[in-house]
């Protein structure tokens, strides 16, 4: 799934003649964020999950990275295998078919 999310996020952003700015982050401690992108002043954390059903656990990457990141981290998506969407203060959750809408507001 982080493939398939990786290629849409690079496919976009080309197609609008933008640069990737596309990365992957990981400490020592083996926390990790699947992709951060640059966005203006920002720094976007995603996390991807093919789980079906929203855990807390799916969030502890990116608020633990966030806090890391202070200012210069923009609100997290997390992309899933589910599909109800849902908006959090800190974290978009989107559902695998509707990444469409997280690619909108990173190319623009």
């Amino acid at each position: 799934m982080e493939n398939w999310v990786a290629t849409e996020l690079i496919k976009t952003r080309f197609n609008v003649h933008k640069q990737k700015n596309c990365y992957f982050w990981r400490d020592n401690k083996g926390n990790e964020i699947d992709f951060i992108i640059e966005h203006g002043q920002k720094l976007i954390p995603i996390e991807i999950k093919s789980g079906l059903t929203i855990t807390s656990d799916f969030f502890k990457n990116i608020i633990y990275w966030s806090k890391l990141a202070g200012n210069s981290a923009g609100k997290g998506y997390l992309i899933y295998g589910g599909e109800t969407d849902q908006l959090r203060t800190d974290i978009n959750i989107l559902g695998w078919k509707s990444i469409e809408k997280m690619d909108r507001i990173l190319v623009s």
